[in-house]
């Protein structure tokens, strides 16, 4: 299993060569910041003037370190937004759907009162009519995507008493929003939701307002 100075040497045979003559512009590893996790080494650097100095001129962007793995030596190079932690949740993600997909699924109320009021909800939420609010009843499995994005629209859903339930689906249907992501991208929650509502109007209400079967799916969570 590697170790952690082979990992950074494979890194530091990676990181191409400083063309400059400024010493403090050449790319080192600060030790303080890397991490270790069960699978993977964590390897974060920088500027020499920055890691060593503080200097922020010399503070290199849009990196934010690599991941390398133990067993494979796969070196993974994570982006401004990407945490670590991030990329290696969505991978186990991946592996415990066994190829399925994480589905955000509708869950219809049982009690008629509680029915009549989440039309309301739904109208409210997505600026529709109740024809079309009652079409996302009829079509519950709204958006797949990967797991930690699904759980925080289905938490903002929840303060709204909107009720949805996280499945895994082997084929989705046709009319489900389909997110294509890589592990660990990350977009802020406001532009989430603000992307989900409109991907809700642009593809659920230019169908025809009539229930549809759904292929049955195994429930994973519920909320």
């Amino acid at each position: 299993m590697l170790t952690f100075d082979q990992a950074k040497q494979l890194i530091l045979q990676q990181i191409p060569h400083c063309p400059s003559n400024d010493p403090m512009e050449e790319w080192v590893i600060d030790d303080s910041h890397c991490h270790e996790y069960p699978e993977y080494w964590y390897i974060w650097g920088n500027a020499r003037g920055f890691v060593e100095y503080g200097d922020t001129l010399y503070l290199l962007v849009g990196s934010n370190g690599y991941l390398v793995d133990k067993i494979s030596h796969e070196i993974i190079a994570l982006g401004s937004l990407i945490s670590p932690q991030q990329y290696i949740r969505d991978c186990q993600d991946e592996r415990a759907a066994a190829g399925k997909h994480y589905v955000l699924r509708y869950r219809q109320p049982e009690n008629p009162q509680e029915q009549k009021r989440q039309l309301l909800q739904l109208k409210q939420m997505f600026s529709c009519n109740y024809r079309q609010a009652q079409q996302l009843q009829y079509q519950p499995e709204w958006l797949s995507t990967r797991l930690a994005t699904l759980q925080e629209i289905q938490t903002h859903l929840s303060q709204y008493h909107i009720a949805t339930e996280i499945i895994l689906c082997e084929n989705l249907p046709e009319y489900t929003i389909i997110w294509q992501y890589y592990c660990g991208e990350e977009m802020y929650l406001p532009q989430k939701l603000s992307r989900f509502i409109h991907d809700i109007k642009n593809t659920f209400f230019r169908q025809p307002e009539t229930p549809q079967e759904t292929p049955s799916c195994k429930t994973k969570s519920s909320n």
